[in-house]
């Protein structure tokens, strides 16, 4: 289960992120990639256009190409989330370096018929990217993000996401690498895992101080009160 520290961190970057998405238009497509960005979309489903897509790996990236087979395979699982190219895309991952994202990035690139191979003279369309890192985690920032295919306007750091994202607590979304696209991701291995994490999170009640989740008002005193909006031109840092 997990501990009240960590759902408060959950709850907490949930709510900037939909407060975000407020300012904007309100159908935009939320796709929360791979496994530790999906607790964070229970909160966010009831009232946004919510996606979690499972996804692992780096497909294009560093000569690991995936067959036209496994590609097509993978093209009729997206097939299943009916995402409109013609609105808004914001991807939600958590990412070092900015490559598992720009792979993702390239796939949907390709999904959509934006560009035809990997040739990278072909330039296609650059997503906005919502990067949720640790502060203990160097390599947290994206130095030189890939502007051909992802747009990176803002992280929020959650101080721990890096036991989240090690499967120290039990899995919401199935481990899907490229290599594994000849068949379709095994939803039934994480059913009973995401029906308790969901009940968990849903059902966990905190005190709200100024639009953010505090199980107790001491915590209020302790939390990090710079408050930066996210802005697109100008990336900016959150703190949970």
């Amino acid at each position: 289960m997990l501990s009240t520290k960590l759902v408060n961190e959950i709850q907490t970057a949930a709510i900037y992120i939909g407060n975000y998405v407020k300012r904007g238009p309100l159908d935009a497509q939320l796709l929360f990639i791979g496994h530790s960005p999906s607790y964070l979309s229970y909160y966010l489903e009831k009232n946004y256009n919510v996606k979690q897509i499972a996804f692992s790996g780096r497909p294009f990236m560093n000569k690991c190409n995936p067959t036209q087979n496994q590609l097509a395979n993978y093209f009729k699982y997206l097939d299943t989330f009916n995402i409109d190219k013609k609105k808004r895309i914001i991807l939600i991952d958590h990412s070092h370096t900015g490559e598992s994202i720009t792979a993702f990035s390239k796939i949907l690139n390709r999904y959509f018929g934006y560009i035809k191979s990997d040739d990278p003279n072909e330039v296609g369309c650059c997503f906005d990217f919502l990067n949720i890192i640790s502060p203990i985690q160097q390599n947290g920032w994206i130095k030189k993000p890939d502007q051909k295919y992802i747009d990176v306007i803002g992280y929020i750091i959650m101080p721990s996401l890096v036991e989240l994202a090690n499967d120290v607590f039990p899995r919401t979304i199935p481990s899907y690498k490229y290599w594994e696209w000849d068949s379709e991701p095994n939803y039934k291995s994480i059913k009973d895992s995401e029906k308790i994490i969901r009940k968990q999170l849903l059902e966990t009640v905190f005190v709200r101080n100024n639009d953010v989740s505090f199980k107790y008002p001491s915590q209020v005193v302790n939390m990090v009160k710079q408050r930066i909006i996210l802005s697109k031109k100008n990336p900016k840092i959150i703190y949970v």
